[in-house]
Order: structure tokens, then sequence, then C-alpha cells
């Protein structure tokens, strides 16, 4: 019963936490999302460097989601990752 009771718990900090972010609010000591926005920007700005439109799209959405302070999947993190490592060759 415990088990249950602590997976509804998590699930609904994570959507509070998920509603306020795409409200504009955001953990000020969160540096890691200023990192990922910082990676973001410089995918955006040297586009012509990722592989296809759909890492230009990807870039683009996540430009707008990080601003935003809204949190990134961890495969999402790994892409943005990727693609910032190309965009800086």
């Amino acid at each position: 019963m415990r088990k249950l009771y602590d997976a509804g718990y998590d699930a609904g900090v994570r959507t509070a936490e998920d509603k306020l972010r795409a409200a504009g609010f955001h953990d000020i000591d969160d540096e890691s999302n200023e990192d990922l926005a910082q990676m973001a920007i410089v995918c955006a700005l040297h586009s012509e460097r990722l592989r296809n439109d759909r890492e230009r799209e990807f870039v683009r959405k996540m430009v707008r989601w990080t601003a935003r302070g809204r949190r990134l999947s961890e495969k999402q993190e790994d892409w943005l990752r990727d693609c910032h490592e190309r965009a800086r060759q």
C-alpha cells in the first residue's frame, strides 16, 4: 500500500511542477536547466552544422522549452547534447 501511495504522490508532485513550469515559474537554483538553455541557443545559432531539418526543429523547440523552464527528458537531454557537440565543431 505504501508503494502505491508514494507512486501517486510522486506523480502528483511532477504534474504540479510541470504545470508551474509551463506557466513560466521555475526553480531559481536549477542551474542544469540554464546549461541546457545555453546549449540549445548555441545549437540554434549554428543550425547549419546540424544533420537535418528534424534536428533543427528539435533545437527550436528546446530553445523555447528551456527558456520557459521546462525540464527535458533524459532522451531529449542526450539528443540536445549530441546536437551541441556537432554545433560546436
